[in-house]
C-alpha cells in the first residue's frame, strides 16, 4: 500500500498549543482537578441509556461517566486503556497499544474457534452516537478510530442489552464517547494532552479551537501514536494430522521470529513452505505495535432549541495484534484507512444524525477489503403530559464491501446489505416510580428476515439517596459480511476453503438484571448491579470434510454455521465511591460472574462420527473476577498524585488455528492473575500548563495479558498537558 508523508503534515497542529498563548478566558487546571466532591460526582449527566439528559444516579440501567480530564489525571497513554478505569469492563492488552475490551465478558466462548472469534463482537461502540462497528467479522477496530484522549470530553458505558434503543450489537452494552465541542470554551483556545517515553513511544495530541457568543465554533485536531513491541516473538499454532489428532506436525509455541519453525518428519514439505512463504508479506515490521495517525475536525451551531454539528476526521494505522490468523501465527499485521462524514444535531424534541464511512482494510499482507457504510437515524420525543412521553424514532444503516482480488468471494466481489428499523420507547413517572417499555424492530436485507428487541424497566425511588431498578432486554446481533457472503476458494497464502451461512440465525441474547444505587453518606455512594443473561445461536466454522485441490492436494473444507450451544452468564458488580475530603477521592469495583455452556458439540474433524464428552463447560476464557482501584489525592491546589490499579483473574483461552481439530489443548494458553499499578504525577508549573510523569504497569508488567499476545513490559513516560 503505497504511504505518503501525511503523518509529518500535521505535526506542526500537534505542536501548536505548546506555542500560542491565550488572549482570553484562560482557565487554570488546577480549578479542573478539584472538582471531585461526590455530589458532583452523583451529578454527572448521561445521556446513552435514554437518548435523553438525566442524572446518572436516575439512570435506570447499569451505567457509567468517565471523563476527560478524570482519563488525564490517571494518565491514560489511550481511550483504550482508560476503559480500565471504568466498571464491568474487561480490557486486556494484546499488543503495545492494541486492546481486547469486553462489557461483561462472552469471549471465545467456542473453545474449538480460530482466534477471532475471541473478540468482542456483541458490543456496539459509538462515537457521538455514530456506529463504528465493523461489519466485516463483528467488532471494533479501535486503532481506526479518529480521536485521541485530548478531544473526548466523556465516556459513557451502558452495561447490559441495549438494543431497544440502539439496534443489533449492543448486546452486552454501549460504550459511547462523547467528543469536546467547538463551544467548550470561548474566544481562541488550544490544547495538548502529549507524551513519550521507553519502547519508541510518542503520543502526540493538540487540537485548537474557537467559539463565540453567537454560538459559532470550530475545533481542529490531530493525533499521533508511535509504540514498538516490548519483546518481539510469535506463537506459532500446534498442527495434527487431520487424521489423527494425536500425531503431532508442527509443535506449538512461541518462536523468535515468524518464519522459524520446528519440523516434523511427517509435516508435508509443500505445505510447509506455503505457510513460511508469506512471512515477508504478513509481518513487513516485526518490531511495530502500533503507528497511527489521524485528525479530524468540526463546526458547530448552537442557539436556543437549535443545535447543528458537522464532524469529519480522517485515521490511518498499521499494527500487530492477535486478531485472524489464517493458519500459523496467532499474530497478524494490519494496515487500516477509515475516514467520516457526520452531521448530527437536535431541534426542539427531534434529534437526529446523518453520516458515512468508508475505508481499507488490509489483513496478512494480501486480503483487502474495501469498505462504505451509513446511517441515519431520527427520533422526536412527545410529552403527552408531565409524566407521561413516547418517542418514536427511525433508522437505516447501509452497508458494502467490495473484494477487489476476490479473497472473499471470486463470484461475488462486492456485497451489500441494509437494516432498516422503527423503534419506539415509552416512559411514565410517578412520584416514586418510573415504568419504561421500549421495542425495535430491525429488518435485515440478508437473511431477509428481522429482529424484535423488547425492553421493560421499572425504578423504584423511595428517596434522594437510593434508587432500585430492575430490567429485561434482548438484542440480537447483526450478520457479517464474511459469514452471509464468503465463499473463499484456497490460495498459496490461505490454503483452505471457506463456505457461507446458507441458513443464518440471528445470535440472541436475553438479559435480566437488578440493581441499586445508594448515597451511604455525604462521603460515600454505592451501585450494586447483578445480572443473568442467556445466550444463543452462535456461530462456528464446521468441518465439513477433506477435500482434492489440484494445486494444494488434500485440503480442508469447513462452512459456517449456527450451532446448538447455549451459553449463559450470572454475575454481579460492585462499584464503591469515596471522598472523605476535597483533596482525595477514592474509587473501587468489583465483577465476579460464570460463564456456562451447554450442548456444545464436540464435532469430530473426519466424517466417522461425533464425539460423546460431556456437552457442558465453564467458559474459562472469561475472568471469573476482575475491576480496579483508583485513588486522586491533590495535596496542594498545583500538584495531583493518581494511582491507578487493574486485576483480573487467571483465564484459559483454547483455540484452534485451522477449525479442524478436536484437539483443543494443542493451543491452549493460560493467563495468570495479576494486578496491574499505575501511577501519575503532575504539577502546573504555569497557568494552563500541566507537566507530568507517567508510569505504567509499574506492578504486573512483564507479563502476557491475552492468550497468545506479547508481553507487556512497565513503561515510564513524560508528558505535558496545556490549556491555554
Amino acid at each position: 500500500m503505497k504511504r505518503t508523508a501525511a503523518p509529518y503534515l500535521f505535526i506542526a497542529l500537534l505542536c501548536l498549543p505548546q506555542f500560542l498563548y491565550a488572549q482570553q478566558d484562560t482557565t487554570s487546571l488546577k480549578d479542573v482537578f478539584s472538582q471531585f466532591s461526590l455530589r458532583d460526582l452523583l451529578n454527572v449527566s448521561i445521556v446513552t441509556v435514554s437518548k435523553q439528559e438525566e442524572k446518572i444516579f436516575d439512570a435506570p440501567l447499569a451505567s457509567s461517566v468517565l471523563t476527560g480530564d478524570e482519563i488525564k489525571a490517571a494518565g491514560a497513554t489511550s481511550l483504550m486503556e482508560a476503559l480500565r478505569l471504568m466498571p464491568g469492563i474487561i480490557v486486556r492488552e494484546q499488543t503495545p497499544g492494541n486492546y481486547d475490551i469486553h462489557i461483561r465478558g462472552f469471549d471465545a466462548i467456542d473453545p474449538f474457534a480460530n482466534i477471532v472469534n475471541a473478540n468482542n463482537t456483541v458490543t456496539l461502540v459509538m462515537i457521538n452516537n455514530r456506529i463504528v462497528y465493523n461489519d466485516q467479522n463483528g467488532g471494533t477496530f479501535w486503532d481506526a478510530l479518529q480521536i485521541g484522549i485530548d478531544d473526548i470530553d466523556r465516556i459513557e458505558a451502558v452495561r447490559g442489552a441495549a438494543s431497544a434503543l440502539y439496534g443489533a450489537n449492543a448486546a452486552t452494552g454501549v460504550i459511547n464517547i462523547i467528543t469536546k465541542k467547538p463551544a467548550y470554551k470561548k474566544g481562541f483556545y488550544a490544547s495538548a494532552y502529549s507524551q513519550a517515553g521507553n519502547f519508541n513511544t510518542a503520543l502526540l495530541n493538540g487540537a485548537v479551537g474557537y467559539s463565540d457568543e453567537s454560538g459559532f465554533g470550530f475545533r481542529v485536531s490531530g493525533n499521533f501514536d508511535n509504540r514498538s513491541r516490548h519483546q518481539i516473538d510469535y506463537f506459532r499454532y500446534a498442527v495434527a494430522n487431520p487424521l489423527d489428532n494425536d500425531i503431532i506436525l508442527v509443535q506449538g509455541g512461541f518462536r523468535s521470529r515468524p518464519d522459524s519453525i520446528t519440523r516434523v518428519q511427517l509435516i508435508p514439505f509443500a505445505l510447509l513452505s506455503t505457510f513460511d512463504s508469506v512471512s515477508a508479506l504478513r509481518f513487513p515490521n516485526i518490531e511495530r505495535a502500533m503507528n497511527r495517525y489521524s485528525f479530524n475536525g468540526q463546526l458547530s451551531y448552537q442557539q436556543s432549541d437549535v443545535k447543528l454539528n458537522l464532524f469529519g476526521g480522517y485515521a490511518s494505522s498499521r499494527i500487530q495484534r492477535t486478531y485472524q490468523s489464517p493458519g500459523s501465527f496467532s499474530m497478524n499485521s494490519e494496515e487500516n484507512t477509515a475516514g467520516f462524514g457526520q452531521f448530527f444535531g437536535s431541534w426542539q424534541n427531534l434529534t437526529f444524525n446523518i453520516d458515512a464511512s468508508g475505508g481499507l482494510t488490509r489483513q496478512f499482507g494480501i486480503v483487502e477489503f474495501n469498505f462504505l457504510n451509513a446511517n441515519l437515524n431520527a427520533d422526536y420525543n412527545i410529552a403527552v403530559n408531565d409524566n407521561f412521553s413516547i418517542k418514536p424514532g427511525m433508522a437505516y444503516r447501509f452497508v458494502l464491501f467490495t473484494d477487489p482480488v476476490g479473497q472473499v468471494s471470486a463470484a461475488n466481489p462486492s456485497s451489500q446489505n441494509y437494516t432498516a428499523s422503527l423503534f419506539a420507547r415509552a416512559e411514565y413517572f410517578t412520584e416514586k416510580w418510573r415504568y419504561v417499555l421500549g421495542l425495535r424492530y430491525d429488518f435485515f436485507r440478508v437473511p431477509g428476515r428481522g429482529f424484535f428487541s423488547p425492553q421493560a424497566i421499572v425504578t423504584f425511588k423511595p428517596n434522594d439517596d437510593v434508587l432500585l431498578r430492575g430490567s429485561y432486554g434482548r438484542s440480537a446481533r447483526s450478520p457479517f459480511i464474511t459469514s452471509i457472503f464468503g465463499d473463499i476458494e484456497p490460495t498459496p497464502e490461505l490454503p483452505f476453503q471457506i463456505r457461507k451461512n446458507d441458513n443464518y440465525q440471528f445470535l440472541t441474547f436475553d438479559a435480566f438484571e437488578a440493581g441499586a444505587r445508594f448515597n451511604l453518606s455525604q462521603v460515600a455512594s454505592l451501585d450494586v448491579e447483578g445480572f443473568y443473561t442467556l445466550a444463543q445461536n452462535f456461530e462456528a466454522l464446521a468441518f465439513k470434510g477433506l477435500i482434492a485441490d489440484p494445486r494444494f492436494g488434500t485440503i480442508g473444507s469447513v462452512k459456517f454455521e449456527n450451532t446448538e450451544q447455549r451459553v449463559s452468564q450470572l454475575g454481579a458488580t460492585l462499584a464503591l465511591t469515596v471522598v472523605p475530603s476535597s483533596q482525595v477521592r477514592v474509587q473501587g469495583f468489583v465483577t465476579v460472574q460464570q460463564t456456562r455452556s451447554t450442548d456444545f458439540s464436540y464435532a469430530n474433524p473426519t466424517p466417522l462420527g461425533t464425539s460423546f464428552r460431556d456437552s457442558s463447560f465453564t467458559n474459562g476464557a472469561t475472568p471469573t473476577a476482575y475491576g480496579g482501584l483508583i485513588v486522586n489525592y491533590r495535596p496542594v491546589p498545583r500538584l495531583n498524585l493518581n494511582v491507578s490499579s487493574y486485576f483480573y483473574s487467571a483465564q484459559t483461552l483454547s483455540l484452534t488455528s485451522t477449525g479442524v481439530t478436536d484437539n483443543a489443548s494443542l493451543n491452549q494458553f493460560t493467563i495468570d492473575a495479576n494486578v496491574l499499578v499505575n501511577a501519575a504525577v503532575s504539577y502546573e508549573a504555569l497557568s494552563g500548563v500541566r507537566v507530568f510523569l507517567n508510569g505504567r504497569n509499574l506492578l504486573g508488567g512483564g507479563r502476557r495479558q491475552f492468550g497468545f499476545a506479547d508481553v507487556i513490559q512497565t513503561q515510564v513516560l513524560g508528558g505535558i498537558n496545556l490549556l491555554l
